[in-house]
């Protein structure tokens, strides 16, 4: 009973506090982005104590009261707000805490059942894998263009292994998805570059993957 009671109060709190936030970053969608004043600061402070909380949600499944708020409907923004994390904040120990949030919300969220067959949440995978696609790269270009820094190649590294992740979760579905939103409609790859990406995520050690990854990466760089 104390258990119950007290689930009852986080979601209360949990709810209040995630409407008011989210708010607040809907209203200010780009400020984050190479602004040096001190609201964007705050306002980055504000988006990084946001992600440490589903952090800690997701590591104690704390995370799954989303599921009841208001029926789920605040899911989507949850997610929305973290993938948006990998591109607002240009910082490779945030965007890897982006990326461990993400891979919470498959396994809590997403897959069950082969080739992501059944899922918690109903519909998580048709919004869920077309943003994360173009998210994944988008926010990954940057660091590929200083892969030497420490910081960068581990957030890369991370980058690399969520794609085999949701491939090992959603099967050929990733990798449609993967190749439509990305690969061609974000980095502009060729049919054929497409399908070498492809082959590679699936056939290479996860070592060789990255390096290949972070090599694509940089020579869309190049090209420019």
């Amino acid at each position: 009973r104390f258990k119950e009671e007290c689930n009852g109060n986080i979601e209360l709190v949990l709810e209040s506090l995630s409407e008011r936030v989210l708010a607040s970053f809907e209203s200010l969608p780009n400020l984050c982005i190479g602004n040096p004043s001190q609201e964007a600061r705050e306002y980055r402070d504000l988006y990084k104590i946001w992600l440490q909380l589903l952090q800690t949600a997701g590591l104690s499944n704390l995370i799954d009261i989303f599921l009841r708020i208001r029926s789920g409907q605040l899911a989507e923004p949850v997610i929305r707000s973290v993938v948006d994390g990998l591109t607002r904040i240009d910082e490779p120990s945030t965007n890897k805490v982006c990326i461990a949030i993400l891979f919470r919300m498959v396994q809590r969220w997403g897959v069950k059942g082969q080739g992501g067959a059944q899922e918690q949440l109903a519909g998580f995978s048709d919004f869920f894998l077309p943003v994360v696609a173009r998210a994944l790269f988008t926010s990954a270009a940057p660091a590929a263009s200083n892969a030497n820094d420490a910081q960068c190649h581990a957030f890369l590294s991370e980058v690399s292994s969520f794609q085999r992740n949701l491939r090992t979760a959603y099967g050929a579905r990733w990798e449609e998805t993967l190749k439509r939103e990305a690969l061609v409609g974000c980095c502009g790859m060729g049919e054929e570059g497409a399908r070498t990406y492809l082959w590679n995520m699936q056939q290479l050690s996860d070592r060789d993957f990255r390096e290949f990854f972070i090599q694509q990466l940089q020579n869309l760089i190049v090209r420019g």
